[in-house]
């Protein structure tokens, strides 16, 4: 099953990151009519929200830098910004290596979690 999640993961964050390398930096900060956030926010919202699940949850140190909560967090919006927000150069690369990680920590807490079981 780990593997399977795994694949899964692999395929949805190649089609994620794919699409990000194809969007210039002013399309991804485009709110459509009717919507609270864009692309930007998107993106950053995948990387700090996996982060939060698979990390956080666990106990383990986030590695999203500190300003994503504010920037990708649950109920911000690109309107409340103040600061500037990360480029998608920098997002692709949280992105990234935040996928190698999971890939790593993943089996590791498959085997923690067999021992408490025990």
């Amino acid at each position: 099953m780990e593997n399977m999640i795994l694949k899964h993961m692999d395929v949805v964050r190649g089609i994620t990151i794919s699409i990000l390398e194809k969007t210039t930096e002013e399309a991804a900060d485009i709110t459509p009519k009717g919507f609270n956030n864009n692309i930007r926010w998107n993106l950053g919202h995948i990387a700090f929200i996996q982060e939060k699940l698979v990390f956080g949850l666990a106990g383990e140190p986030m590695q999203t830098p500190e300003s994503y909560e504010s920037f990708f967090g649950a109920g911000t919006k690109p309107a409340d910004w103040t600061e500037t927000a990360p480029s998608l150069e920098e997002i692709a690369k949280v992105l990234k290596d935040q996928a190698h990680r999971i890939k790593e920590f993943m089996p590791l807490l498959s085997r923690s979690d067999a021992c408490r079981n025990d």
